[in-house]
């Protein structure tokens, strides 16, 4: 199956929602008097109303209403007004099954619908793959093939089946459109364009290798540096301690040696700088300085 970018939720809306602007209503849902002829003859005011709805929706957008589908108050004023009825009297419609497929039956019967399945289903597969050629999305290869499911008064089939039928059509279009081009490239034409093809792999792989490389060098810099957090910690107290022992002595107009001595001695304030040095390059330390550690990929194939 062709993977392609499928339709917005939008883009859906836009193909397979009932219409609620006046004007479309007018144009799409105002019934005959054949029309009302025909729905008058179910017997009850909610199987009326039902099948009024299904006649609306199979004419615009050209589906079945779904179990429990929620109708726009707009739509159900409309056409309620027309039967004389109210809103409301569509509660009830279809609790049974069966008069959904009764209903559905009927339509097929006297409006002349038809299922997406059999020869009518491959003649509109065939005309999707001609009408690729010609689309310019996925988008608008959908609403070109909901037409012509209008036009041929066959009941669409479900979101995905239409979007997948149409990425399949686009996939097969382009293949035909790339062979015709191929056809009619000399030799010399053909191995300059597998140059150019094998060139851009190769850029694009190499892309791929350095933005890893650095991925990974960030990500050891960040470990490093998450790692020095505790003895950064441990450091600045250590500092904090000696600090307080000097500026405490210096006020009493003490011997700093010993203050030195009481905090911990020479030898101990020796190695607190050089963790703090060593912290601060840590902290200090650009990714760059770890991207050495990805040479061994380059090496395979840089040379070459």
């Amino acid at each position: 199956m062709a993977h392609r970018t499928v339709l917005t939720d939008r883009q859906r809306a836009a193909i397979f929602d009932l219409p609620a602007v006046e004007a479309a209503m007018l144009h799409h849902y105002t019934l005959s008097d054949d029309d009302l002829e025909i729905i008058r003859a179910r017997r009850r005011s909610h199987n009326r109303f039902g099948f009024a709805l299904q006649l609306c929706a199979l004419r615009y957008p050209g589906r079945l209403l779904g179990p429990g589908e929620v109708i726009p108050l707009a739509v159900s004023r409309f056409v309620a007004a027309q039967l004389g009825l109210k809103p409301d009297d569509l509660a009830g419609y279809a609790t049974r099954e069966e008069t959904r497929h009764e209903h559905l039956a009927a339509l097929r019967e006297v409006y002349g619908y038809k299922m997406f399945a059999g020869r009518g289903s491959r003649d509109l597969k065939a005309w999707l793959n001609d009408a690729a050629e010609a689309s310019r999305s996925n988008d608008d290869l959908a609403r070109r093939f909901v037409e012509q499911c209008r036009a041929t008064r066959t009941i669409l089939p479900g979101v995905t089946i239409i979007e997948r039928l149409c990425a399949d059509a686009l996939v097969a279009a382009e293949r035909r459109t790339e062979s015709q081009i191929a056809e009619r490239l000399d030799d010399a034409m053909r191995t300059m364009e597998w140059c150019s093809a094998i060139a851009d792999a190769i850029v694009e792989t190499h892309d791929r290798i350095v933005g890893k490389t650095w991925r990974e060098a960030k990500s050891r810099c960040d470990a490093r540096a998450e790692d020095a957090k505790a003895a950064l910690k441990d450091t600045l107290q250590s500092f904090a301690t000696l600090g307080s022992a000097l500026l405490e002595a210096h006020e009493d107009h003490a011997s700093l040696e010993e203050a030195v001595g009481t905090a911990g001695g020479w030898l101990s304030l020796k190695g607190l700088v050089a963790t703090a040095a060593r912290l601060t390059d840590t902290l200090a330390a650009d990714p760059l300085a770890h991207v050495g550690h990805g040479y061994h990929r380059f090496r395979r194939y840089a040379p070459r």
